[in-house]
């Protein structure tokens, strides 16, 4: 019997996929795949129950088993705002480079703690939120290191960094691609490639440009309606500039620049 694709198994419930596209993750360089958000669940449940006992230790610690505080914002609009609009972040890595971050937003008299997984620079897996007017409960969750949050000049210089790399990348596309490729307007279609490509590439390049930035090309090979394809994707700083279908092996090679970093390329 001969294996025609590669399978998968989900980490909870050991369901096999043979699409990596089926499988959902919540942390960042993970091989912990899931078939379905319950198993996520399930597997951190003990790791849920382990940081609220760790959480009501420390407020037994600090007498703050009584502390109430409330906000004009719901639950998950709270959340929101602490997620997208931290006044710090601290990741902690274990020796399997596993991570927990916490975030933490001040408001006028108080903070809230939120702890959690990231993937793709955001939170993605909730382990507990808590608040308090305690600094002292605060300190105990800045754990590991600091993570630099940028200012909002910082992130407008960065986003007219990645739409000018862009616009240089779309022109060489635009020179180089051939009319019967895959047309621009059915690009959409291949949307849900992206990820995949990211999360387990057949190769990856890494290059510097003119101005010295190093960009990352992550291609993946696919069949979609019984045609091989290339999906392809530029990176700068982990940030998606420029993701592409092309049926074209020349415009394929056009974009194999670089120093190669990793193939799992199968003759």
């Amino acid at each position: 019997m001969k294996f025609l694709t590669p399978i998968y198994c989900c980490t909870e419930c050991k369901k096999i996929v043979i699409s990596l596209d089926q499988l959902l993750f919540v942390e960042e360089n993970s091989v912990k795949g899931f078939c379905s958000e319950e198993c996520i669940e399930f597997f951190y449940s003990p790791m849920l129950k382990y940081y609220e006992e760790i959480l009501y230790s420390f407020r037994t610690e600090l007498k703050l088993q009584n502390e109430s505080i409330t906000y004009d914002l719901s639950e998950q609009e709270l959340m929101e705002e602490v997620i997208h609009t931290p006044s710090e972040i601290w990741r902690n890595e274990n020796e399997l480079h596993e991570e927990v971050f916490s975030y933490i937003k001040h408001f006028t008299n108080s903070s809230v703690i939120v702890l959690c997984t990231v993937l793709r620079l955001e939170p993605s897996f909730i382990f507990l939120m808590t608040k308090t007017s305690s600094q002292e409960l605060v300190s105990k969750f800045r754990i590991g290191e600091r993570i630099v949050i940028n200012s909002d000049s910082e992130v407008e210089d960065l986003i007219q960094e990645l739409e000018g790399k862009k616009s240089q990348l779309l022109a060489e596309l635009l020179s180089k691609r051939k009319d019967d490729d895959i047309p621009f307007e059915e690009f959409s279609e291949y949307d849900n490639f992206l990820d995949i490509t990211l999360e387990s590439p057949d190769e990856t390049f890494e290059v510097k440009d003119r101005e010295g930035d190093l960009l990352v090309t992550s291609i993946k090979s696919f069949t979609k309606n019984n045609k091989n394809f290339f999906y392809i994707i530029i990176t700068l700083k982990n940030m998606n500039i420029l993701s592409f279908p092309t049926e074209d092996m020349e415009l394929y090679s056009e974009f194999r620049i670089g120093k190669k970093t990793s193939s799992n390329f199968k003759n």
